[in-house]
């Protein structure tokens, strides 16, 4: 299953990645997203959202404790951007319960 969270606004963005969100339902930031199916639509966000594979179900909503850090860059060089993998658990842990960040 992959798990979506819009991390950016998409006031100004383009009309095609705002029709993707709504299409997703994603109504606000800080917005967790589950789905097997819309894989093309999550990869359409990727300067926008940041999404991974869970194995369980987590509510999450609010803000991660202890920020998402940049999010202007991509995971994989510290930001908070793009595909997470595996470590999307940590975000959604901060995002549910509050606790620190590790």
């Amino acid at each position: 299953m992959i798990a979506l969270v819009l991390v950016r606004g998409t006031n100004h963005a383009n009309p095609e990645i705002q029709r993707t969100v709504q299409h997703l339902k994603l109504k606000k930031n800080n917005v967790l997203y589950l789905d097997d199916k819309k894989i093309g639509a999550v990869v359409k966000l990727l300067n926008y959202a940041t999404w991974g594979k869970v194995t369980e179900k987590i509510k999450a909503n609010q803000p991660p404790r202890g920020g998402y850090g940049g999010i202007k860059t991509a995971f994989k060089h510290g930001g908070a951007l793009g595909d997470r993998g595996d470590k999307i658990g940590e975000l959604l842990k901060r995002m549910s319960n509050g606790s620190k960040k590790a």
